[in-house]
């Protein structure tokens, strides 16, 4: 019987299940060491995630566009990780890296618990945290306006935007694009 009080316990219990799934969100660092996701996201004011697949040809295309933005805009006050499934071995995301050229740090996804939490869909999908909240969340930039539509020239730097807008104190005027990639299968 759906009572006043029944509903509010259901709200109640609701509202504690998803901050206690917050805070016990675990990633499996390069060490093999599990991590709550918290202390990832508190290691410096901004975070960006980027969901990421070895074997998505759209993901090796955006090794250089990442690793040049980290360049651009420094890693004193952004923290960059990348977050592989638990689909893929440790020598499979090293090989990944070696030939990609790529320096970010990474965790695995264990069961995508951390894909469904922030509700990420696509390989590459960046997701932005900034004083514990998402920031901004979707597309790195415009290459992709459709799986089978690739631009010859990028016009919009969607990431990049925000994670400067963010540095200079300001809140992304476009808090959310739609990533366009390879489907996370959970």
């Amino acid at each position: 019987m759906k009572t006043p009080a029944n509903v509010c316990l259901v709200i109640l219990f609701s509202l504690f299940w998803s901050v206690s799934v917050a805070q016990s969100l675990e990633l499996t660092d390069s060490s093999g060491r599990l991590v709550e996701i918290q202390s990832v996201i508190n290691k410096k004011p901004i975070s960006v995630f980027v969901f990421y697949s070895p074997d998505c040809p759209l993901c090796q295309s955006y090794s250089s566009t990442l690793s040049k933005l980290s360049e651009e805009l420094g890693n004193y006050s952004i923290a960059y990780t990348v977050v592989f499934s638990h689909l893929y071995s440790k020598d499979e995301i090293l090989k990944f890296y070696e030939d990609y050229h790529f320096s970010w740090s990474y965790y695995i996804d264990k069961n995508y618990l951390f894909a469904k939490y922030v509700k990420a869909q696509v390989t590459p999908e960046a997701v932005v945290f900034y004083k514990n909240k998402i920031a901004y969340q979707g597309a790195v930039n415009n290459k992709m306006e459709k799986l089978s539509h690739k631009r010859t020239v990028v016009t919009k730097h969607y990431l990049h935007q925000a994670l400067l807008e963010l540095k200079n104190g300001k809140k992304p005027s476009l808090p959310k694009t739609e990533a366009v990639g390879c489907f996370l299968e959970y």
